[in-house]
This record gives C-alpha cells, sequence and structure tokens, in this order.
C-alpha cells in the first residue's frame, strides 16, 4: 500500500478484502471510519468510529509527552522504528535487495 501527500484531497473508498469479508473505509491518510461487510449476510457495519476531529492529536499528544517527560527511551524506541520503515522503503525501491 502506497500513500503520499499527493493523495490527500483523494477520498475514494479503500477495500481490504479477507476470507470472511471486505473492511472499507475513506481516504488513506485519514481514517475516519472503518466499516465491515460480512460475506455471509452481506450486511456492512461500522467498527471503528473516530477518536478526535483531528486525525493527528494521538501524534501529537505522544510527541508532546515525549518531549516534556523527557522519555529518551520512547525516543529511541520511535527512532528505531523510523529508520526501519526507511529501510524497507530503500530496499523496496532498490528492488529488494
Amino acid at each position: 500500500m502506497l500513500i503520499s501527500k499527493i493523495n490527500l484531497t483523494n477520498d475514494s473508498i479503500s477495500e481490504i478484502y479477507g476470507e470472511n469479508g471486505t473492511l472499507r473505509f475513506h481516504s488513506l491518510y485519514d481514517i475516519r471510519t472503518i466499516s465491515y461487510r460480512s460475506i455471509f449476510n452481506d450486511i456492512e457495519e461500522t467498527i471503528s468510529e473516530p477518536i478526535s476531529d483531528n486525525s493527528l492529536l494521538y501524534e501529537i499528544t505522544e510527541f508532546s509527552e515525549c518531549i516534556l517527560m523527557k522519555n529518551r527511551t520512547a525516543y529511541r524506541e520511535q527512532k528505531n522504528i523510523t529508520l526501519k520503515a526507511i529501510s524497507i522503503i530503500e530496499k523496496a525501491l532498490n528492488g529488494g535487495t
């Protein structure tokens, strides 16, 4: 799955197909709700509601707490996750090598 800042205005429906049903959501960059449609009864139900009007609130909160509490462990963990993600992207761009 790829997404970039170019997609920010795209509000198309995305779907993930599974053995028992389909997850549906609008806009990959700012998922507000997720719905599930079962293959057994073809009924769609909302399984997730937005937690805030600002989709980045959780990131802002975590970032602020990390700085205010001088949580170096959390900083190092997030830094390592970011470096791993960059490494994976670089390998993908280089054909997996």
